[in-house]
């Protein structure tokens, strides 16, 4: 199932990894991967569909320059995953209950396949 291949390519960047959301208590450090399927499309034609998949990157103070690149490259290893042309985004948080800043780094891929 592509969901398994894109989580063991993610581990390879060293970081827990988590599906949908980080889960409760389970990462002492915001230094962490989520990542999600946010929409499935379908051709006009309905032969086809492409799924789309978001990484997001957490990271207290900031994300590593340049770790787009590694997951990126991470990503590549999974058969038909594609970096999409959407922009990197990045946003902020402050870690509750304290004063240290979290980076957070998004970016999209797709698959494209027959149904």
């Amino acid at each position: 199932m592509i969901l398994d291949e894109i989580e063991a390519a993610l581990k390879t960047l060293g970081m827990p990894v988590f599906y949908g959301m980080q889960g409760i208590g389970e990462a002492e450090e915001w230094n962490y991967i989520v990542f999600s399927r946010p929409k499935v499309s379908r051709s006009q034609s309905k032969h086809s569909k492409t799924k789309y998949f978001t990484v997001a990157v957490v990271c207290e103070g900031f994300v590593p320059d340049d770790f787009d690149d590694e997951v990126e490259a991470a990503m590549r290893e999974v058969a038909g995953v594609r970096l999409a042309s959407d922009d990197i985004e990045f946003d902020y948080v402050r870690k509750p209950n304290t004063g240290v800043v979290v980076e957070l780094m998004a970016m999209r891929f797709y698959a494209a396949g027959k149904r």
